[in-house]
């Protein structure tokens, strides 16, 4: 069990820590959100409106299109993994916190080094977000070449 003396300090800190991945969990989506809805969207209704506008179309724009496509799907993918992982965070914190305070069996170094260790888990959502940056470069090259063959 936990010695009385500490217990308002770990209280304060377990508190803390859940509105923190609280906190991470909303910002992230919102955050999310805005740059798929500006980033790729963006790009794929500029490559669209092109198409419509010049009747036309090349290989390029349209692999520019897909690039923007897969980069938009990327980033959803990114913020579906990190949401999945904040709330695994928190979903274990929560667990860790409430034995510890219910019975002997987890002590709190124990909460800290299983909260570690949960923090260091393959960051798959990291590599979605690197597919997307590479899409939209790609995707802007792409769509720059696609116009400017289209205007020689």
């Amino acid at each position: 069990m936990i010695d009385d003396k500490f217990l308002p300090e770990i209280e304060k800190r377990v508190h803390r820590r859940w509105e923190f991945l609280s906190n991470l969990t909303n910002t992230n989506a919102v955050e999310g959100l805005k740059y798929l809805t500006l980033v790729h969207l963006g790009g794929m209704g500029a490559v669209l409106s092109y198409m419509g506008a010049t009747k036309s179309t090349n290989l390029a724009l349209v692999l520019a299109f897909f690039s923007f496509f897969v980069g938009a799907t990327s980033v959803g993918l990114t913020y579906y993994l990190r949401a999945i992982h904040y709330s695994r965070l928190l979903k274990g914190w929560n667990s860790d916190t409430k034995t510890m305070f219910s019975s002997e069996e987890m002590t709190w170094e124990m909460v800290r080094l299983n909260d570690a260790k949960r923090t260091q888990a393959t960051d798959w959502a990291l590599r979605f977000a690197l597919l997307s940056l590479v899409c939209f470069t790609f995707g802007g090259v792409t769509a720059f070449f696609g116009v400017l063959n289209q205007i020689r």
